[in-house]
């Protein structure tokens, strides 16, 4: 997909980034013509009011591990 955002897109600039619109959280679809070029500070602020960051389910387990237990 990243190849095919390049292609359609064009490079991303310092601040930049592929996002797509709709957002996913949103009830966006993931396909390549929903992608778009964002600022992403500013959409990373939207998304994050839209939905808590969870992590994948591994990646939250081990950080569970090197907290210990509470």
């Amino acid at each position: 997909m990243f190849e095919r955002a390049l292609k359609n897109l064009g490079h991303v600039e310092t601040g930049e980034m592929y996002a797509f619109e709709r957002a996913l959280v949103a009830g966006g679809k993931m396909v390549v013509d929903r992608l778009a070029k964002v600022r992403l500070h500013q959409h990373l602020t939207i998304l994050r009011q839209l939905a808590a960051p969870s992590f994948p389910a591994s990646i939250s387990s081990d950080i569970k591990q090197m907290n210990g237990p509470r």
